[in-house]
């Protein structure tokens, strides 16, 4: 693989002193992978992993980077650890399925996006995928990191969409070790870290990132900054409660209805002067059934067609507020069950009708039938 990338000047900066991550009470912080005593502790913003794992999965077909912005520190210890809090995609770039070249204007675009950064935000690394390549630095990636990111605290993320791998990896201090000849070095995983209000978010993310092995789809807002990641997931074999009323509604109106229709097929075979008085109350008991079993369904339709409503705005308001890519299928999904629930209810109360018809034409036949008798008796 030959990998022709051009970055401009890289600056460096000494670390500073501040409070590991995994140390202040604001942040949630879950691994991601091994991460190995001695190696350098790298810790990811959750959104800007999720916007680097999007970019990835964007073209598959081509080589993708950027760069990564934070800050190098040392703790209280004066152990050295680099936070990664901003990722800057990298445009107007030149790549094929091997190769992937930072131009003069890709560089310039980031010197301007910069810009619209607060100042202390360092390039403290870069990132790149290898699409169904695996998890490695090529020759050419050791010339960027020897050339361009050459800190001792400066990091490299690679990714691979196809196969779902990524790693970060440092500069080995050992180098000159027999046994580390490696000046660059994979490590054993990194940390990922959000708010701690976002903790059962984070911890889920890097469950499925982590048991999947495979890319998790991020979603993003317009704007350098993406949105929270959030994962909406309706239990399997759960049935939503409109659509087990609208089940058990149908199943009680079909009985009713083969009932009904099995009494106009036997009843003329039986029927006579004696049975007028059986007929009419069982007409009247079956209506009278007819209009308890509609009532019902029509409460119970009512009332999970209020709680229906109320969580669909709930959920509405929820995802516009972080207005990701997901929200409007989720919401279009949503709008689509309430579709189905008005289909059914007209429906069943087409089916309701048709019912009340049969029973009006029943009677009838009944009255007709009755006085024709009347009339041959009189004769």
């Amino acid at each position: 693989m030959n990998d022709d990338i051009e970055f401009g000047e890289v600056e460096h900066a000494a670390p500073q002193r501040a409070l590991r991550p995994d140390e202040d009470r604001r942040y949630a912080v879950v691994a991601y992978g091994e991460p190995r005593e001695g190696e350098l502790p790298i810790f990811v913003d959750l959104d800007v992993l999720a916007d680097m794992e999007q970019h990835a999965l964007s073209d598959t077909s081509v080589e993708l980077g950027g760069v990564l912005l934070g800050g190098r520190y040392v703790d209280g210890d004066g152990r050295s650890f680099v936070v990664i809090t901003e990722s800057l995609r990298a445009e107007h770039y030149e790549s094929t399925k091997g190769s992937f070249k930072f131009t003069h204007a890709t560089w310039s675009a980031i010197t301007r996006q910069r810009q619209q950064l607060p100042a202390d935000l360092q390039m403290v690394g870069w990132y790149h995928t290898h699409p169904d390549w695996g998890v490695f630095l090529s020759g050419m990636d050791m010339f960027i990191c020897d050339h361009f990111f050459r800190h001792p605290l400066d990091v490299a993320y690679v990714i691979d969409p196809c196969r779902g791998d990524r790693g970060m990896f440092q500069w080995n201090d050992e180098s000159n070790d027999p046994d580390q000849p490696e000046r660059v070095r994979r490590t054993g995983g990194f940390f990922v870290i959000a708010s701690r209000f976002r903790a059962a978010e984070l911890e889920y993310y890097v469950e499925e990132l982590s048991t999947a092995m495979s890319p998790i789809p991020s979603r993003t807002v317009a704007g350098s900054h993406p949105a929270p990641v959030v994962h909406l997931h309706q239990p399997q074999g759960d049935m939503p409660p409109w659509q087990t009323l609208a089940a058990l509604g149908a199943l009680t109106l079909q009985c009713l209805l083969v009932a009904l229709i099995a009494w106009r097929v036997f009843a003329p075979a039986t029927a006579g002067s004696g049975t007028d008085g059986k007929v009419a109350a069982a007409l009247e008991k079956l209506n009278v059934s007819l209009a308890t079993a509609e009532a019902r369904r029509g409460a119970d339709l009512a009332e999970a067609r209020a709680k229906a409503r109320a969580e669909f705005l709930d959920e509405a308001f929820r995802e516009l507020k972080s207005a990701d890519e997901g929200a409007i299928s989720r919401l279009q999904a949503r709008f689509d069950q309430s579709n189905k629930l008005a289909e059914d209810i007209a429906a069943r109360d087409a089916q309701i009708r048709e019912m009340r018809s049969i029973i009006e034409e029943t009677r009838g036949s009944c009255r007709r039938s009755k006085r024709r008798r009347s009339a041959k008796r009189i004769a």
